[in-house]
């Protein structure tokens, strides 16, 4: 991830927060949205250490999802699809989410319980 910043009417310096950082991710739940945060990055030319917050929305992330099914390059050999197909599952795990259909990503506690009460009983039938 880069952040950096340029005026808006005074384009001769652009200033660099920070060059291939990989942030910290989070995911709020109640309100879908993502948040991206590098820690103890410059300040673009002011004194000492800043931690940097992106928040993208819900519908910021609609936004990326739909500018990338639109990139020719995303169905043509090159470094967006090779990145696609190492993100298949999971774009598939979303493209199930996105359908309505109702879906668990992990096995409740309740049906972790009920799998665990049949291998004792399958057990103790084979003994």
């Amino acid at each position: 991830m880069d952040l950096s910043r340029i005026g808006t009417f005074h384009k001769a310096e652009r200033k660099i927060a920070f060059s291939d950082a990989t942030p910290s991710i989070d995911f709020d739940a109640k309100t879908g949205s993502i948040k991206l945060t590098v820690s103890g990055a410059s300040g673009m030319g002011a004194q000492g250490k800043y931690d940097y917050t992106v928040t993208l929305s819900a519908g910021d992330l609609k936004s990326i999802i739909e500018l990338l099914s639109k990139q020719h390059c995303a169905f043509k050999e090159s470094e967006l699809q090779q990145t696609l197909i190492g993100s298949s599952h999971a774009l598939l795990r979303l493209l199930i989410a996105s359908s309505g259909v109702p879906f668990e990503v992990t096995p409740s506690e309740a049906e972790l319980r009920v799998a665990a009460f049949k291998e004792k009983i399958a057990a103790k039938k084979g003994v």
